[in-house]
C-alpha cells in the first residue's frame, strides 16, 4: 500500500524527469516546490496538534467538573466538590511546570564519515552535530514534524529560555534530481507585518569555491510575524543539505498558533553558512 510520501516521491520524480532539459529550470522549481510543500505540511501539522491538545485539555477539564457535580454529596449546594481525580490538573496548566529533558546525544565521533560519502544520519547524530556547531543551547525535538530517521530533523533550539525552531534535511547523492536550486519565485510575500527590526525577506544564490551552489533565503513572514532563514546547499557530490532557523517556535501563545521570540533568528545568515558548509554532514 502506497503512503502519501510514496505517492509524492513518485509524482515528483515523474515531473522532474519530464522537465530536466527545459529552460528556465522547471525541474529545479518543481523540486523546490515539493520540498517546501512537505515542510509546510509538517508546519501545519504541529499547529494542528497544538490546537487539538488545547481542545483535549478543555474537554478533560469540563468532564472532571461535570462528574464532580454529579458525585457531590446530597445537600451540598456550594463549595468545592469532594470528587477528585488523581493527577488531574486544570486545563491550560499541564505545561506550566513541565521540565523537558532533551535526549542524550551521541559523541561527536559517532557522526564521522568519509568526505563525499553522504550517509543517512539519525536524528540523534544530527542533534550532536548541531550541538557542536551552534552556540551553547539545548534541543527539544519535535517528533510531530520530524520524518523517519535519515530524513528531516526538527527541534526547538533553546537559548536563554527562548526557543527557536531549527531543522535539518539531508538528501544523499543519487536520490534527487541533479538540478541547482534557484531563487525563482522565492521568497513568498509576507502574509502579515514583520516584527520591528526583522531581516527583510530575500533570496541570494552563491557559487561555492571548489564546486557546489548555496541558496540563502530569508522567508516571508506569516500572519503573526514568524519567519526563518533557510539555506539550501547543493553539494558538488550531488547531495543536498537544507538548514532552517526561525525567529520563534510553532507553539501557541497569547491566542496565536505560533510564538515569535525575537525580531530575528538567534544566528546570522553568515554564521549558518559556516554550519551548513561543515564537512560534519558527510
Amino acid at each position: 500500500m502506497h503512503t502519501n510520501d510514496d505517492i509524492e516521491a513518485e509524482l515528483s520524480e515523474l515531473l522532474a524527469a519530464s522537465t530536466n532539459d527545459l529552460n528556465p529550470p522547471v525541474g529545479s522549481i518543481i523540486e523546490q516546490g515539493v520540498r517546501r510543500g512537505r515542510r509546510m505540511q509538517r508546519y501545519v501539522r504541529i499547529r494542528g496538534a497544538a490546537v487539538a491538545a488545547g481542545v483535549l485539555a478543555v474537554t478533560i477539564g469540563a468532564t472532571v467538573g461535570i462528574v464532580g457535580i454529579v458525585n457531590r454529596p446530597a445537600g451540598s449546594s456550594g463549595g468545592p466538590s469532594a470528587f477528585s481525580v488523581a493527577g488531574a490538573r486544570p486545563a491550560g496548566s499541564a505545561n506550566q511546570h513541565a521540565k523537558v529533558t532533551p535526549p542524550a546525544r551521541p559523541t561527536a565521533s559517532a557522526t564521522k564519515a568519509k568526505p563525499g560519502k553522504t550517509v543517512k544520519l539519525s536524528h540523534m547524530q544530527v542533534e550532536a552535530i548541531l550541538g557542536d556547531l551552534l552556540p551553547p543551547g539545548r534541543f527539544v525535538r519535535l517528533p510531530m514534524l520530524s520524518g523517519q530517521p535519515g530524513t528531516d530533523y526538527w527541534a526547538n533550539y533553546v537559548q536563554a529560555g527562548r526557543g527557536y525552531q531549527v531543522s535539518v534535511d539531508i538528501v544523499p547523492s543519487g536520490s534527487r534530481n541533479a538540478t541547482v536550486s534557484s531563487c525563482s519565485g522565492v521568497p513568498a510575500p509576507d502574509e502579515g507585518p514583520r516584527p520591528a527590526g526583522a531581516t527583510p525577506a530575500s533570496c541570494e544564490g552563491r557559487n561555492i569555491p571548489g564546486g557546489g551552489h548555496l541558496l540563502l533565503i530569508c522567508t516571508g513572514a506569516d500572519a503573526w510575524g514568524f519567519y526563518d532563514y533557510e539555506l539550501v546547499y547543493d553539494r558538488p557530490d550531488g547531495a543536498q543539505v537544507t538548514l532552517t532557523l526561525a525567529n520563534g517556535v510553532s507553539e501557541p501563545s497569547h491566542g496565536n498558533p505560533v510564538t515569535v521570540n525575537a525580531a530575528r533568528p538567534p544566528l546570522t545568515m553568515d554564521q549558518l553558512v559556516t554550519v551548513i558548509e561543515s564537512d560534519r554532514w558527510n
